[in-house]
């Protein structure tokens, strides 16, 4: 799931440097995935925006993406017979797809 978060240089009375620190300070705390990051000015302001995945959203598909390789696997290793295969109830993970 896509999330937003937005920092105003408002909040740091305009210094960009303060502020460059404490989103460098949540990139390196939260290591979320950026989708899209983007800065524009409002009221005198400067605003960054990002659209973004938490870390665990992004290690969850890693780990979903080798359960194929494990149910292969133990597809392969269900029996040398044609008995046993058809006797295999073969069910799939739920996966959530990105788009």
């Amino acid at each position: 799931m896509q999330r937003f978060r937005a920092f105003s240089s408002a909040g740091w009375d305009d210094d960009v440097t303060r502020m460059e620190r404490a989103i460098n300070d949540w990139l390196d705390s939260d290591h979320p995935h950026i989708h899209m990051m983007a800065q524009a000015e409002f009221g005198g302001h400067l605003i960054v925006s990002f659209i973004f995945a938490d870390s665990y959203q992004v290690a969850t598909a890693a780990e979903a993406a080798t359960v194929a390789e494990v149910f292969e696997r133990r597809l392969e290793d269900a029996g040398d017979t044609e008995e046993a295969r058809d006797d295999l109830v073969v069910t799939l993970p739920v996966v959530e797809l990105p788009y």
